[in-house]
């Protein structure tokens, strides 16, 4: 059989009698179905429609990444000659490994299953393309069917899984980055900056994305005796790939493969703004009119995605700044696995719920809901339509919560 791990047809055995692997579901596009049902195929089953097998990798996931934090820490401290403890780094790279280490064990352990399985077409690309250039950029590559297939062959070349491999060349169309009207946000930018530097700079209390009204927010600002600042959102600078601050390792080899599979991973795809490019953001930090010492930083969203808040809010963390992020959606402590609300929990100060406790988890606090202050509240009616409210997943999985993952769309 002739192994296809994504999307991309061009990975395709270009003989239409060659028996077809597609390794999940993700291979096979709904709007391509007239193409692959012609096809002899088959799909590897998928290995967490095991859910006790979810669990236990769960547990073996979590337990990994906190094995493994301190170590990069260490690591990072030694690469930028800077001596942050464990918590910065956590604040600052704990989203982004914590995703990478189980994203990898998926694409991982499905290629551990494989049997009978004699050829696979890769395609040719560049390692610095498919590194991201920040946790945003990393949040955009996952999901799509280059950056996987990337992976994938990586994992292959790497342990040998196939015997034949078929390289192909494909050119890929980047996206072009909307500038917008960058004139008059700069102009914007400008006023607000200046606004910030003569009213905020010694604000005690720093709010950003923090899901307040905005008149709630102006209020609650007057109430801490400051003026409301204005949170310029700040770009994240393009950063070239640099080969030489990537040859290192997480730790000498080990009897575990996967562990083996991430100390190769882990330092070629660690985002270019945690290395190259973590010395010149500190710098562009320090030029920024946020405020200098702050007593709490509070948000609902930045800890995630938002490097530029991550680096600032790291710092002021290490000189004893509070960290306090409030709850931003549903799900949260509902279900046994909850990946993406354990690292909140344990990088803040203090979580602010929407109404609920855990014994267990001392700093959450039940205050209530900020995203509905004084907002008109729907009920339901005896007659007439019902509205199913739904969402959409990726077809490649993500950090793990306790929602149909990868395959298990359909």
């Amino acid at each position: 059989m002739h192994l296809v791990t994504t999307s991309i047809i061009d990975t395709w055995p270009q003989d239409k009698k060659t028996e077809i692997l597609f390794l999940g579901e993700w291979c096979r596009l709904y709007s391509r179905k007239n193409e692959w049902v012609k096809r002899n195929h088959s799909v590897l089953k998928y290995h967490w429609d095991n859910r006790e097998k979810l669990k236990r990798d769960f547990k073996y996931l979590n337990e990994l990444y906190e094995y493994i934090i301190p170590i990069i820490s260490k690591k990072m401290n030694a690469i930028h000659n800077v001596n942050y403890s464990n918590r910065y780094w956590r604040v600052l790279i704990g989203p982004w490994l914590s995703n990478f280490i189980q994203i990898i064990f998926d694409r991982w352990f499905m290629l551990q299953s494989l049997d009978n399985v004699n050829s696979v077409s890769t395609i040719k690309q560049n390692r610095s393309d498919q590194v991201p250039n920040d946790m945003a950029e990393f949040n955009r590559l996952f999901i799509e069917d280059e950056w996987n297939e990337f992976i994938y062959s990586l994992i292959i070349h790497k342990e040998k899984l196939v015997p034949k491999i078929i390289k192909v060349r494909k050119n890929f169309n980047k996206a072009k980055e909307e500038n917008g009207n960058k004139k008059l946000k700069n102009i914007i930018n400008s006023i607000l900056n200046i606004y910030n530097k003569i009213f905020t700079l010694r604000n005690k209390y720093f709010f950003l994305n923090s899901y307040f009204p905005r008149w709630a927010l102006f209020l609650v600002n007057l109430k801490l005796k400051q003026l409301p600042s204005f949170s310029i959102i700040n770009p994240i600078p393009r950063i070239n790939f640099d080969l030489s601050f990537r040859n290192w390792k997480i730790l000498e080899d080990s009897e575990d493969k996967f562990l083996n599979i991430l100390n190769y991973l882990i330092p070629l795809q660690i985002p270019k703004i945690y290395l190259e490019g973590f010395s010149r953001m500190d710098s562009v930090i320090k030029k920024s009119n946020w405020p200098k010492s702050p007593k709490v930083i509070f948000t609902a969203n930045s800890y995630s995605e938002d490097d530029f808040f991550k680096v600032w809010a790291a710092g002021k963390i290490e000189k004893s700044s509070k960290l306090i992020i409030a709850q931003h959606g549903g799900h949260f402590g509902m279900t046994p696995l909850e990946s993406h609300a354990e690292h909140q929990y344990i990088i803040s100060d203090k979580w602010i719920s929407w109404g609920w406790k855990k014994k267990d988890i001392p700093t959450i606090k039940a205050i209530g809901n900020i995203k509905i202050i004084r907002k008109k509240k729907y009920t339901s009616k005896s007659s007439g339509y019902g509205l199913i409210i739904g969402m959409e997943y990726p077809r490649f999985s993500y950090y793990l919560y306790s929602v149909p993952i990868s395959s298990q769309y359909l």
